[in-house]
């Protein structure tokens, strides 16, 4: 899928990046904002789209916030970041 970088605002250090899913889902896009350390996604799609995925942002369809191996529900948030932590 394509990526196209902005930068919305006149803060030097904020950029916004689009994944533009139209080829396969038309309309649909992930918009990803960064801002120094902080990073904001937006999902623009339905379950059509996002209805298997699960990650650091949970389970689409149920909400769940699972572990790794997809069955494990975590209720704390540190254990969950801990969990789904990427490594340099």
């Amino acid at each position: 899928f394509p990526v196209t970088m902005t930068k919305p605002s006149p803060y030097k250090n904020k950029k916004q990046y689009t994944v533009d899913l139209d080829s396969k889902y038309p309309g649909k896009d992930i918009t990803i904002e960064v801002h120094n350390e902080f990073i904001r996604f937006k999902l623009n799609g339905d379950e059509s789209v996002f209805g298997k995925t699960v990650g650091l942002l949970g389970d689409f369809s149920t909400g769940k916030t699972l572990a790794r191996d997809g069955a494990s529900e975590l209720h704390d948030f540190v254990q969950l970041n801990d969990e789904w932590q990427v490594l340099p």
